[in-house]
């Protein structure tokens, strides 16, 4: 049997775990939202995980940190060698098709969306609200 102070400490830890893994999958659905979206690829690769004390959004696509963040003008750009066009055939086998690269570009500049740092930052508002509702629930008696 713990102290009560050991108690608090621990209702109060239980309560931040959960507000936080709750404001996790709130953030996780409005940058979803906010995502730009061409293809769907980069709303596609992100990843809400938990993981103790909180929580952890990912996009793996290679662009999404400069979807995020914009890019500045004149940064230079390596681009590998790559296939283009063509397809795969019945037999699993690919058909036509061109490789291209490696070259470099400048880029002229591009403004990031902040999908995920606008959802985080609407969502962080309500924080103290959701820790306070976790917190209530967990002394109820």
């Amino acid at each position: 049997m713990g102290t009560r102070f050991g108690d608090v400490d621990r209702i109060l830890n239980i309560a931040l775990t959960r507000a936080m893994q709750e404001m996790g999958q709130a953030v996780f659905i409005k940058s979803q939202a906010y995502c730009p979206v061409q293809s769907g690829e980069l709303r596609d690769s992100g990843k809400y995980t938990k993981i103790p004390g909180g929580f952890k959004i990912r996009y793996t696509k290679a662009y999404a940190a400069r979807r995020e963040f914009g890019i500045e003008a004149g940064r230079v750009i390596k681009v590998r060698r790559h296939r283009v066009g063509g397809f795969v055939g019945p037999m699993g086998r690919r058909v036509a098709g061109a490789m291209r690269g490696p070259y470099t570009y400048q880029t002229s500049g591009e403004r990031g969306s902040h999908y995920l740092q606008r959802a985080v930052d609407e969502e962080a508002a309500g924080f103290g609200k959701r820790l306070a509702r976790h917190l209530r629930m967990l002394t109820r008696k």
